[in-house]
């Protein structure tokens, strides 16, 4: 959209962000440069994450498998920390459960710069 339509972004902008799309992405002002740093990446397994169910979100997962050029996508992240809380995370208990693999790419910080997700397609 080039030149969206004032009456469209105030309605988009009016509204809350959906739970699993804030947890996802870091809204706030302060973003941090992303610099390069070596990471490892790790799988991860189903069995360690409580399922978490959305239908609206579904439909989003829904969308990107039909369309998707690839099986694997991955999505930059800047928020999230490998640490306990992490596992609460309904984005990423969301993907676990949804999607055929999901590989978390953690840095030497333990900051996760990236989930990529396989969506299953062929």
């Amino acid at each position: 959209m080039s030149r969206p339509n004032v009456d469209s972004l105030s309605s988009v902008r009016s509204k809350p962000l959906h739970s699993l799309i804030s947890d996802l992405f870091d809204f706030s002002e302060k973003q941090e440069e992303f610099e390069w740093c070596p990471s490892k990446r790790y799988k991860m397994i189903p069995e360690f994450f409580e399922s978490y169910d959305d239908e609206e979100f579904q439909e989003v997962l829904n969308i990107l498998q039909e369309t998707a050029h690839k099986s694997m996508n991955g999505f930059r992240l800047h928020n999230w920390v490998v640490d306990v809380s992490l596992r609460e995370n309904n984005a990423l208990k969301y993907f676990v459960h949804h999607c055929k693999n999901v590989y978390l790419w953690v840095d030497e910080q333990k900051r996760v710069t990236l989930i990529e997700l396989d969506i299953g397609i062929t």
